[in-house]
């Protein structure tokens, strides 16, 4: 995964064991940045889990951290 996302990594993505976070500032800019990353994907033979999948949230909840617009936040009960 690290070597296909390799052009856009720190940029825009952020990985975990299980999950991409696509970063942007601005509505606009995901609205490019998503498709990009899609995009990557399906070209290595790769698909995104639907289910798991949310677009344009402010929250993002992941296996041990938060992310909001006050920053990342590691989970108490983790």
């Amino acid at each position: 995964m690290k070597g296909i996302l390799k052009s856009s990594k720190r940029k825009i993505i952020v990985l975990y064991p299980d999950n991409i976070m696509i970063h942007s500032d601005t509505l606009l800019e995901r609205v490019v940045h998503v498709p990009d990353v899609l995009t990557l994907l399906t070209d290595h033979g790769l698909k995104a889990k639907h289910a798991k999948c949310a677009y344009a949230g402010q929250n993002v909840h992941s296996s041990s951290i938060d992310i909001d617009l006050d920053g990342i936040h590691t989970q108490e009960h983790k």
